[in-house]
Order: C-alpha cells, then sequence, then structure tokens
C-alpha cells in the first residue's frame, strides 16, 4: 500500500469522525529492530489550545512507566463510573453507538431533511422552547405512560454522556391521553428526578407536549437522532436505527458500482499470469502495473507505477 498523498504532503486531514474507526491513519515512522528482538510501541497524541502545553504532556509520556501508570488510573476510572452508574459493558456499547449517530452527519438524518425539504427552519424557532439550538439533540417521542420505561434507558444513558463531558440537548416530546391530571409528565418528570437529573428540566432536558407544538418537524429538522418509544427498548430502538443505516449504504455502494462499470477496465485477475498474485491483485509481468481486484473480482482498477 503506497503513502496517502495527505500524508506524503503534509497536508491537513478531514477532521472527520464515522460511524465507526476510519480503516487507516497513516503515519511515516521508521523503526528498526535487531534479529530476535521485540520492542514496544506507543503512540501519544497530545491535544491542548496552547502549544506549550501540548508539547509539554509529550515529553511526560516519552516515560515508558507514566503511560503504564496513565493506563492504569483510566482503567480503575471507568471500572469506578460504570460501579456507581451500574452499567454492564453492553450498555456503554449500546450508549457508543448511539452517540456514533450524534455526532456525525449520518444518511438516515439527510434523508429526515429531504423530506422536510420544502420547509424552512431557523434555529431561532427553537429559543421559544428553551432550546439554544448550539448543542446536539435527541429527540425522544413518547405516546403513553407504558413508554416511560424507554425515558428510563435514554436518562442512564445521558447521565453516562454526563460523566464524559459529553453536552447534549435531550427533548422529550410527549402526548398526554388524560389532558386533566397531566399523568405522563408527571411521571416523566418523577423518572427524572429519580435519577437526580431534576436540575437539568428546562435547561438540558425540555418535557414539550406534543399539542403545544405548532409544527414538530421543527424538532425533527434539528434533532441528530429521533427515538420513537413504540418500537420498544432502547437496544431494538437502535438495531431498527442500524438496519436503516445498512440499508441505506447498500443502496449508496450498488449506485457505485453501477458507476465503476463505465468509469473502471475489466480484467478477470484469475486468468491472468500476474507476479506476486494474490486474492486482491498482482503486477503486470513488466512490473510497471498493479492490478487491483476491487470487489470480489468484478471490476478491476489499473493503477500504473510509470
Amino acid at each position: 500500500m503506497g503513502i496517502p498523498k495527505k500524508i506524503e504532503e503534509s497536508e491537513k486531514l478531514e477532521s472527520e469522525i464515522g460511524l465507526v474507526v476510519d480503516p487507516i491513519v497513516a503515519l511515516k515512522r521508521e523503526v528498526k529492530i535487531k534479529a530476535g528482538n521485540t520492542i514496544e510501541l506507543n503512540l501519544i497524541l497530545s491535544i491542548s489550545e496552547e502549544k506549550t502545553v501540548a508539547i509539554d504532556k509529550l515529553y511526560e509520556y516519552r516515560n515508558f512507566e507514566n503511560v503504564k501508570k496513565a493506563f492504569e488510573i483510566s482503567k480503575i476510572k471507568t471500572e469506578e463510573e460504570s460501579r456507581y452508574l451500574r452499567l454492564k459493558g453492553e450498555d456503554i456499547i449500546l450508549y457508543q453507538k448511539i452517540l456514533s449517530y450524534i455526532i456525525k452527519f449520518n444518511p438516515m438524518k439527510k434523508d429526515i431533511l429531504n423530506k422536510l425539504s420544502d420547509k424552512k427552519f431557523s434555529q431561532k424557532n427553537l429559543w421559544k422552547y428553551g432550546i439554544s439550538g448550539d448543542l446536539p439533540i435527541i429527540l425522544v417521542k413518547v405516546k403513553e405512560e407504558n413508554d416511560l420505561y424507554i425515558v428510563r434507558e435514554i436518562l442512564k444513558a445521558y447521565e453516562y454522556y454526563m460523566t464524559k463531558k459529553i453536552v447534549i440537548d435531550l427533548i422529550i416530546l410527549y402526548e398526554e391521553t388524560n389532558i386533566h391530571e397531566k399523568y405522563v409528565r408527571n411521571e416523566l418528570e418523577k423518572e427524572i428526578y429519580t435519577m437526580g437529573l431534576n436540575y437539568l428540566i428546562d435547561n438540558k432536558i425540555f418535557i414539550i407536549e406534543k399539542k403545544e407544538v405548532k409544527d414538530i418537524d421543527l424538532f425533527e429538522f434539528n434533532a441528530n437522532i429521533i427515538l420513537d418509544s413504540y418500537i420498544g427498548s432502547l437496544k431494538n430502538l437502535i438495531a431498527e436505527k442500524e438496519v436503516e443505516y445498512v440499508s441505506q449504504i447498500q443502496e449508496l455502494n450498488s449506485k457505485k458500482e453501477l458507476e465503476l462499470e463505465d468509469n473502471f477496465k475489466i480484467f478477470n485477475i484469475d486468468n491472468m499470469d500476474l507476479k506476486y498474485k494474490n486474492s486482491y491483485g498482482g503486477f503486470e509481468n513488466d512490473g510497471m502495473s498493479y492490478i487491483i481486484s476491487t470487489t470480489k473480482n468484478i471490476f478491476s482498477q489499473e493503477k500504473s507505477y510509470n
């Protein structure tokens, strides 16, 4: 694999965060290891608003004992947080999945915007509800009191994000069947009080009755992720999102493959005499071109090394 152009020419990377870790971040560094020896490498990334602080941190972790100590402290802190929040490993994995949908402009969000393309909403439209619009938004739709357990699960996720210094606005949009007793709202507030998050009501957590909203599309337009409680548990909600996301990606990939038919030469590498041949391709006999199979030998790209 060649060195990416941005690395080779010292260009700035894209600063993009995807739903999963990107396949590669390439940093060129030569390390010589004598025969029979082993080494241990640590990649330290230091980030600060001040250059001197970032450099000082790098020097601090040049000592391998400091690196080991940092890992040990981090492990203890994480275990204590999980114990305090009464979280299991599968809970944390689920919350991190949700976070990936919040911080990345994903295809599902694009679909919502396409459906609302005939409507124009300004961030200022949120202000009358006390919502600034400056923070990522989780929108939860609650139809009846039986859906309150979903709210409880989402509040646990919200509490987890708080321990990680991740600030998010949570909008709970509910429907009240008994307009006189306000049962659903009372139960929602009780759940928030039980979690000890009542100080965030009308600050970061907003409980809004559906009938009080002139246009619900306002919240859907601004929300980073929308969770409908009628689907079931939080785990099922995210599973539904993942199925939807995968179908979006598959549709996108299908379109790209159709484009490949027009732009790529077609080779059958199984019938080609290539040097250093493997399942991905090989060099032609003159050694000046490399044939790469891009989709299971259906389409191949000829890459010249002249």
